[in-house]
Parts: C-alpha cells; structure tokens; sequence
C-alpha cells in the first residue's frame, strides 16, 4: 500500500486520502499489473480492503486471458452520461467535500491540460 504523494493529493485528507497498490490482475503464469487507487477509509481497514483485492480478481477471471474486471467493462459498454448528468455528480461531490472541509480548488491539472489551445494527440 502506498500514499499518493501528488498536488492533488494534498487536498485529501483524513478518511479521503489518496492511497493505491498493485494488482497481479493476470496470472501466474502471464502476470498483468493493476494500479488500484483507493481512499485510506478502505486503504487502512483490513476487511474492507481483503474483499476489495478479492472481488477485484475474481471480476479480473470473467474475462480470460485479457484481465480487466467485468462489472467496469460492462459499465464503459451501457453507461451513456450526459454532460448535465456529469456535471450535476460533479457538483454533488463538490458539495460533500466543502462540508467534509476539504478545500475544493477549481478544474483539476489534468483538465486544465486537456483544456487547452493546440492540444492534439500524437
């Protein structure tokens, strides 16, 4: 288990601190690494995080040789979310983090990149 030690991550604290580890989602024999990002109210509660690690892998067999946990393939495949949708959820969270306390700054540094004028793929 490892903190995130970032900006962004500074602006979690407590309870929604940013912490990951890696998952062999793969096998034995063909090993596949997953970054699992987490917050530290299951990062540091042991159950929580044993049946995260389970479920993670057993969603990460369904698919056979190519491992990626079923439920989220399935969830890319039928979620249509539309942009008053996003940005009501965005909102939502927003909301719960101002009365948490976490200071909420404006539009993350990944958005502020993707944002500007000239960017183009490679």
């Amino acid at each position: 288990m490892f903190a995130i030690q970032s900006q962004a991550a500074k602006s979690y604290r407590g309870g929604l601190g940013l912490h990951f580890f890696y998952l062999n989602a793969g096998r034995r024999e063909r090993p596949w690494l997953a970054r699992v990002e987490l917050p530290a109210w299951v990062a540091y509660d042991r159950t929580k995080l044993d049946a995260l690690h389970a479920v993670l892998v057993d969603q990460c067999r369904i698919l056979g040789s190519r491992p990626y946990p079923y439920l989220l393939h399935r969830a890319h495949e039928t979620a249509l979310v539309s942009l008053q949708e996003r940005e009501q959820v965005t909102q939502m969270i927003v909301l719960e983090l101002r009365q948490r306390g976490v200071p909420v700054e404006g539009i993350s540094n990944k958005q502020y990149a993707k944002d500007q004028p000239g960017r183009s793929r490679l």
